[in-house]
């Protein structure tokens, strides 16, 4: 339980630290200095958090795995499904890491760039990914509220509605020539490696901090909107 705790707690730290982000600010905090935040160096960006991933996640990861391999035949159904689970967990949050590293070279270099348009357009992803992680670690630490499995649709519906005010917005700064076609297409590529890693991050924290702590029922689980139901519901703001 622990461990599976600790195995997102690093993974939060690798991606944070990767874009530049500290881990140890607080969400009001964080949302509060976005301006702060927006004007930090580029030197703040790794170019690459693979170093992270093969020497703090990776061990840790195996080890669980090893773990749940080696259980023996006495096993009920309910343990190996959340077994199961707590795998895929661990899968969603190496998966979340890989898209952020691809993502960093482009980051790096735009946060540079003469052009405006593309270093506030990649500064708003770098961005999104520190607010889901903050969100979902206020919900987490919320004595008050206790996570559900409900708490993180309202994640999900914001993440669909960037991805598609991000694609917009692109279509919008290629017509007026604020960006070009080679601009374009890192950030088309680079806004699904981002929406990507924020959608397995949730996944993750679905399993690890509602699914498995509060014993979550089918009934639940079935109330949880899906990637579609998300999809009408945006359609039909």
């Amino acid at each position: 339980h622990n461990e599976t705790e600790r195995l997102y707690d690093i993974s939060a730290e690798i991606i944070l630290t990767g874009v530049g982000i500290q881990g140890s600010e607080t969400l009001s905090s964080y949302l509060s200095n976005k301006e702060v935040s927006r004007s930090k160096s580029d030197a703040l960006i790794s170019n690459s958090i693979s170093d992270e991933y093969t020497l703090e996640f990776k061990p840790l990861y195996e080890g669980i795995v090893e773990f749940i391999c080696r259980t023996g035949s006495d096993t009920t159904l309910q343990e190996i499904e959340q077994m199961h689970e707590i795998r895929m967990a661990g899968i969603y949050l190496s998966e979340a890491i890989m898209s952020i590293n691809q993502f960093l070279e482009n980051l790096k270099r735009y946060l540079a760039s003469k052009n405006q348009y593309a270093k506030h357009e990649y500064n708003e992803l770098r961005l999104l990914v520190g607010r889901v992680l903050f969100e979902i670690e206020a919900v987490r630490n919320d004595s008050l509220n206790e996570m559900n499995v409900l708490s993180l649709d309202e994640l999900k519906l914001m993440l669909e509605n960037d991805d598609f005010e991000k694609y917009s917005a692109i279509e919008s700064l290629i017509r007026s020539d604020d960006i070009d076609a080679s601009i374009a297409t890192s950030l088309i590529s680079d806004s699904g490696d981002v929406h990507m890693a924020c959608k397995q991050i949730l996944r993750a924290a679905q399993i690890l901090f509602v699914s498995r702590e509060k014993g979550v029922g089918i009934g639940e689980q079935s109330m949880v909107l899906d990637e579609s139901e998300i999809r009408n519901i945006l359609k039909g703001r």
